[in-house]
């Protein structure tokens, strides 16, 4: 999809969380009112209809609910919302257990069950009507033209074809001035998009054309506006000191105020964190105990903000002679993973520890992956702008943790770090929400690696 497809169903989608959230408050509310016989405005005054607007919405998002964009089958549309409205009642039935709050008939049969059954068809209906709204997006296939060297040329086509499916791709390789009056011969076809991947400056014949196309509805846009549009990184590959001075971003590195606030949010999360699991911090400590010998935590060392080294506390998922024959990277399906490691792996489990390195202020509840110093040098070493993963504290989650599985290689270590740049450089609560709501998804349906 386009820049603009995409800005469309952002467009869609917010539309879609009103439409949820008025119906939700609106479906109780004449509930209630018809069940207590009371007039409707007393009972939109009820301040826990907040609360179960904000469980289900949270419920529609993890389940996925909110992703009109691509094609899903009615059936697997219809149980996103069952299950979504399920764990939302659900969630307000354990909070108000938990309060032990008055909710004033909002729990009995009349109101629960009924409004249970036409909010989950409300919510079907309207994702049927969207998606039928945005099937004329989702049928425009966008058809790109990009022109540059054959390096990045190359590297745009494997991205593509591994990220997303961005629609038709032609290139040109241009190598020197003169390959420039090709370039002039293809843009003048009807192509809906065009991408510059050229380091050689752009003659004025070819810069007033463009200039007069993207006037006249033509795309036009650079590597790195592709890939932070399409797959939320920063592509460190074609990355220059020339555009990282002059783009804009990158304010939390030196945001005091900001920082202050993450810091003091890290504490509330990881103490909420841990107040919910506590039990679940138990159960494991049995389970590794009895599925293999060996100390229940293991702590390792690990790259933190600046560059400077710290004693990582997890849940020991591998045999304790894991690492007999050296440092090693992490594979799938890897031998040395104990039976009760895969699992708590699979559902990050084997992170919770990490919340007393929070703590501490070794690490942050939401950053980049903390990594190893003996693959960090390595890495220095192989990969441009590596050292900028260092300007952010390590986190827990992140937005390279919840787009990307484990890393096993080079190759991997340098898809995560391009999701690790586009967080620092696009740093905001929301974002930070975003990747909270996706690490519970991944919790919930194993999608880890």
């Amino acid at each position: 999809m386009t820049p603009i497809q995409i800005k469309k169903i952002q467009y869609y989608k917010k539309i879609l969380l009103l439409f949820d959230l008025v119906g939700i408050i609106l479906i109780f509310s004449v509930a209630l009112s018809l069940r207590m016989n009371t007039p409707l405005h007393t009972a939109l005054n009820q301040p826990h209809l907040i609360l179960i607007a904000f469980f289900h919405l949270t419920s529609l998002y993890i389940f996925g609910a909110y992703d009109i964009g691509g094609e899903i089958s009615p059936i697997e549309r219809f149980l996103r919302v069952f299950f979504s409205v399920l764990l939302g009642f659900g969630l307000f039935v354990g909070f108000i257990y938990i309060s032990r709050s008055e909710v004033y008939g909002l729990l009995g049969r009349g109101v629960f069950l009924s409004s249970f059954f036409i909010f989950m068809f409300y919510a079907f209906g309207l994702r049927t009507l969207f998606h039928q709204r945005l099937s004329y997006l989702r049928a425009f296939r966008w058809n790109w033209f990009a022109f540059g060297e054959k390096s990045s040329l190359n590297r745009l086509t494997q991205d593509a074809k591994k990220n997303s499916n961005i629609g038709k791709l032609e290139t040109l390789l241009v190598e020197e001035p003169r390959d420039f009056k090709l370039v002039m011969d293809q843009i003048q076809n009807p192509w809906s998009g065009v991408i510059i991947a050229c380091k050689i400056p752009l003659s004025e014949e070819i810069s007033n054309e463009l200039l007069r196309r993207r006037l006249h509805g033509l795309q036009v846009v650079n590597l790195t506006q592709i890939y932070e549009h399409f797959w939320g990184q920063l592509p460190v590959h074609f990355l220059e000191n020339s555009w990282l001075l002059t783009t804009e971003g990158f304010s939390i590195t030196h945001n005091p105020v900001g920082l202050r606030i993450k810091r003091l949010m890290d504490i509330i999360l990881s103490v909420l964190l841990f107040l919910a699991t506590w039990p679940l911090f138990i159960v494991t400590m049995i389970l590794i105990k009895i599925d293999s010998s060996g100390p229940v935590f293991y702590r390792q060392v690990r790259t933190g903000k600046n560059g400077l080294d710290f004693s990582i506390i997890k849940f020991r998922s591998m045999t304790t002679d894991a690492e007999k024959d050296g440092v090693q990277w992490a594979q799938k399906s890897d031998a040395r993973i104990t039976r009760i490691g895969k699992w708590i792996r699979l559902t990050r489990i084997d992170e919770l520890p990490q919340i007393f390195n929070v703590l501490k202020g070794e690490m942050s509840f939401i950053g980049p992956r903390p990594e190893r110093p003996e693959f960090n040098t390595q890495l220095e070493k192989e990969i441009p702008y590596y050292q900028l993963r260092h300007l952010l504290s390590p986190g827990i989650t992140g937005w390279a943790q919840v787009k990307y599985p484990y890393g096993a290689s080079v190759e991997d270590a340098i898809e995560k770090l391009q999701y690790e740049l586009y967080y620092i450089k696009n740093y905001s609560f929301k974002l930070d929400m975003i990747i909270i709501l996706k690490t519970i998804k991944i919790v919930l349906f194993g999608k880890g690696r």
